[in-house]
C-alpha cells in the first residue's frame, strides 16, 4: 500500500517524460469538498462550530456527546446516537419497525414525487420514518421512549410518525411505564396533506389517555421543535425540558417577523426564552440529562406506581414481558 501510494518515479523523485524533461504527476491527495454544517451526521474529519464559527474535530465532539467544547452549542442528533448517549446500553427494544409510510395522495411537484423522496430519505437515514420508538432504561429505570429525528424529512409528523407515537402512548399505558419523548420537528408533512394533520388530534388524545391513567408523559424538545408538533403532543407534557439553545415554536422567527412587520427579539423562541416565559420547566446540558430524566423517572415512574388502580384493566397486556418484539 505504501509504494502504490508514495512512488513517484524510477528513482522515487518526480516521474521523467521521454526527452528527459521532469514532469509532475497529478496529485493523488487531492482532498475531496466536505459540506460543512453544524448536523452531527457530517461526514468531516474537521466541522465548523454553527454558534461560534470554531473548527472542531469530530472526534472531539464525539466525545463530548455532541457540544461544542468552545461555546457550549448542541449540535443535532439522529435518533440512534440520542438512544446511545442516552439510554443504558443494550437496554432498547425497537417497536413498530415494519410500519412504513406509504403516498396516499400520490403527492408530486413536478417531477418531484413523494413516493421517491421518502425512498431516497430512508437509503440516506437506514430509517423507515422519523419517529423510532421503542422500550428502554435509563439508569436502570424503565419507561416507552418516542424519538423525532430531524435528519429524516426535518422529523415532519406524518401518519406513520403519529401512528408509531400513539402507538408508543398505548404500550405506555398497557404497560404501566412513564412515556419519554425526544422532540424535533418542522412541522406537519405537506406531501400528506389531511393525514397529516389529523396526526395532532391523535397523539394528543393518546397522551391524555396515559394521563388518565395515572402515567406521567416527560418531553424533552430539542433544536428545532417548531408546527404541530409543539403545538400537539409535545407541549401538553407534564414535565417539559428543553436543551439549552433549541429553537422551539408554531411558526418560525422569520414568518412572524413579516408578518408583525417588526423585529423581534434575537433570542425569542430560544430555549432560555422559554424558561423565562414559563413555557417550559428547565434547560438542562446534556451532559446532564441522563441523570436528570432517571430522576425523573423514579420519582415518577413504575417504580412510585406500583399497586396503583388501573383506569381499565381490560386495556391491560399480559404478555408485557415479550412487548418489545410482539409487533416487530
Amino acid at each position: 500500500m505504501k509504494e502504490r501510494l508514495f512512488r513517484r518515479g524510477a528513482h522515487g523523485g518526480h516521474g521523467a517524460s521521454p526527452n528527459g524533461a521532469e514532469t509532475t504527476p497529478p496529485s493523488k491527495f487531492k482532498p475531496e469538498p466536505r459540506g460543512l454544517t453544524d448536523d452531527s451526521a457530517s461526514p468531516g474529519i474537521i466541522i465548523p462550530c454553527g454558534t461560534c464559527k470554531e473548527p472542531l474535530y469530530v472526534k472531539e465532539l464525539e466525545n463530548n456527546l455532541y457540544v461544542c467544547p468552545k461555546c457550549g452549542a448542541h449540535f443535532r442528533l439522529n435518533a440512534r446516537q440520542r438512544i446511545e448517549y442516552t439510554l443504558d446500553a443494550a437496554s432498547f427494544a425497537e417497536w413498530d419497525t415494519t410500519v412504513r409510510p406509504t403516498d396516499p395522495l400520490g403527492f408530486a411537484v413536478g417531477d418531484d414525487a413523494y413516493r421517491a423522496k421518502l425512498t431516497a430519505t430512508q437509503l440516506k437515514t437506514d430509517e423507515t420514518e422519523s419517529m423510532v420508538t421503542g422500550r428502554g432504561a435509563i439508569l436502570g429505570e424503565p419507561a416507552a421512549i418516542a424519538i423525532a429525528d430531524f435528519s429524516f424529512m426535518g422529523a415532519t409528523m406524518g401518519s406513520v410518525f403519529g401512528e408509531k407515537l400513539a402507538r408508543a402512548a398505548e404500550r405506555a399505558r398497557d404497560a404501566r411505564l412513564p412515556l419519554l419523548t425526544f422532540n424535533a420537528s418542522g412541522g406537519a408533512r405537506m406531501q400528506e396533506g389531511l393525514f397529516s394533520l389529523m396526526q395532532m388530534a391523535k397523539t394528543t388524545a393518546a397522551i391524555a389517555r396515559l394521563g388518565e391513567a395515572g402515567l406521567p408523559h416527560i418531553a424533552v424538545l430539542t433544536d428545532p421543535c417548531y408546527g404541530g408538533v409543539t403545538a400537539s403532543y409535545a407541549t401538553v407534557a407534564d414535565i417539559m425540558l428543553a436543551e439549552p439553545g433549541a429553537r422551539i415554536g408554531f411558526a418560525g422567527k422569520n414568518l412572524i417577523e413579516q408578518i408583525m412587520k417588526q423585529r423581534l427579539a434575537d433570542d425569542v423562541q430560544t430555549a432560555e426564552f422559554q424558561l423565562a416565559h414559563g413555557m417550559v420547566d428547565g434547560v438542562v446540558h446534556r451532559r446532564d440529562l441522563r441523570q436528570t430524566l432517571a430522576t425523573l423517572l423514579a420519582l415518577y415512574g413504575t417504580r412510585q406506581l406500583d399497586g396503583a388502580p388501573i383506569t381499565n384493566p381490560a386495556h391491560v397486556d399480559t404478555r408485557e414481558p415479550a412487548l418489545a418484539t410482539a409487533h416487530d
